[in-house]
């Protein structure tokens, strides 16, 4: 799952719901910490029953399988927050590593993917915990925006 494209934007999108949710730890009550174990767990659910299906014939493929994506989610976690601590620079070479392998000829598209991730951090960091937590109405923004007509 994590291997391919897709794997990785979801890992990037969990990571970024991850962020989102922590901010609302600043309460006695830790719901961000609540909020957060649930998005992860929830995550790892589906991840589960995803790999049960694709290898009913070897089951104990499964095992190693999820030991290895979970490796992988947590250095992608690591790399995320470390990324956007920083600057832009920082965030690039995590996006770098995890989505172009190393290997980008056009920076542009990685430029683009910086730009993505802090414009969806700062929808997501607007939104009320109504909007976030109680009744969610996250919107994903599109990664290039469509031109006006």
């Amino acid at each position: 799952m994590f291997s391919s494209l897709s794997g990785r934007a979801a890992v990037l999108h969990v990571w970024m719901l991850l962020v989102r949710s922590m901010a609302e730890g600043a309460e006695k009550d830790a719901a961000g910490r609540y909020l957060r174990n649930c998005i992860v767990e929830t995550m790892w659910d589906d991840v589960t029953t995803r790999a049960k299906k694709l290898a009913a014939s070897n089951p104990s493929a499964v095992k190693p399988q999820i030991q290895m994506l979970s490796e992988q989610f947590q250095a992608a976690l690591i790399s995320y927050d470390e990324g956007v601590c920083f600057d832009d620079k920082a965030l690039a070479a995590a996006l770098w590593r995890r989505f172009f392998s190393g290997h980008c000829d056009d920076y542009e598209k990685l430029e683009l993917l910086v730009k993505y991730v802090r414009k969806q951090m700062s929808m997501l960091d607007q939104l009320s915990r109504y909007d976030f937590a109680i009744k969610p109405k996250v919107q994903w923004l599109p990664l290039v925006d469509k031109p006006s007509v």
